[in-house]
């Protein structure tokens, strides 16, 4: 299978952004444990943001070197997959200001993942890789259990990395997209009838009335009292991000889907900056803590844009999935 560890002779100032393929707790223990030992040895700086059950695995089979690794669980640090890259950065800049390189193990999918977070864990994948430059001195892994999740999220990995290891049938092969379709990719339309979609058109003057309106609809939702107001903050945003920046006016849509509220802006306008909302703003910026303020405040956000127009759905929904 080669070395799934790094060769001694890697540049530390490079970005390696691969996949790792496993089975079941086993296929996890040894290669993860492997990868991480190696930084360590390294001096590297190494972040290990898995599923609880994978940290507890991989602590047990590091013994005394676990204290020498910084473990965060994914199911929090990742439930919204766009507090994501911003994670790694901090990581990464702090590996930095200690002259040391940075070596991170993540795992960005598990099972009970909705597809709506799939999706958006599958873009947040592709956004990496225009993330970070050739030269951050990032080594990323990520961790994709294929007897866990389906199929088709497993035979994604090869679209999102350059680098793909312990895959049954190629150890190692490069990727084979990584272009607009990946960055950009579709948004399904709503899985309820049109019937039980609230639609309000909206401009400046309109503003209050549209966010009025879903405050009424996350309140007879049952959404609690404190999320309500996250999501009064975050729908703030979008909407007047959607006057300012899209034409004047837009269609505010509201439903909700599989017990998550969902709210959704759309406008003629166009955001090129792929990574928008996936950045934290500069203290001094004039602009750009829109979306970034979403991603805080939601539990999943997801951003599509094209010359024909940007649409923003914001999800609020039920506590993070369960997983073993």
């Amino acid at each position: 299978m080669g070395d799934l560890h790094g060769a001694a002779g890697d540049a530390v100032s490079s970005f390696v952004h691969e996949a790792f393929v496993y089975r079941g707790p086993a296929g996890f223990r040894s290669e993860a444990a492997g990868f991480v030992r190696a930084g360590v040895e390294r001096g590297e700086a190494v972040l290990v943001a898995v599923t609880p059950s994978n940290a507890e695995t991989l602590r047990s089979e590091l013994g005394p070197i676990a204290s020498r690794v910084s473990f965060v669980d994914i199911t929090e640090v990742g439930r919204n997959p766009g507090r994501v890259i911003p994670a790694w950065v901090e990581f990464l800049e702090e590996a930095h200001a200690r002259g040391a390189g940075a070596r991170g193990l993540g795992e960005l999918v598990w099972a009970g993942r909705s597809a709506a977070e799939i999706a958006e864990c599958a873009r947040c994948e592709s956004l990496v890789n225009l993330a970070f430059g050739a030269s951050s001195g990032l080594r990323l892994r990520c961790a994709y259990d294929a007897s866990a999740l389906p199929a088709a999220v497993v035979d994604g990995v090869w679209r999102t990395h350059p680098r793909v290891l312990g895959a049954p049938s190629a150890p190692a092969r490069e990727r084979r997209a990584a272009d607009d379709d990946a960055l950009w990719p579709d948004l399904p339309p709503p899985a309820v009838p049109g019937d039980e979609i609230t639609a309000l058109p909206f401009t400046a003057g309109t503003l209050l009335a549209a966010r009025q309106q879903v405050l009424l609809y996350a309140t007879k939702s049952g959404v609690p009292a404190d999320r309500v107001s996250d999501l009064e903050l975050a729908i703030h945003e979008i909407l007047t991000n959607s006057v300012r920046h899209g034409g004047g006016a837009g269609l505010l849509r509201v439903w909700t889907e599989q017990a998550t509220l969902v709210c959704e802006v759309s406008d003629r306008g166009q955001v090129r900056d792929a990574l928008a909302g996936h950045r934290a703003p500069a203290l001094d910026a004039e602009g750009g803590r829109g979306l970034w303020l979403a991603h805080q405040l939601c539990d999943l956000v997801q951003l599509r844009s094209s010359p024909a127009g940007t649409v923003v759905r914001l999800h609020c929904g039920p506590a993070a999935s369960d997983q073993g």
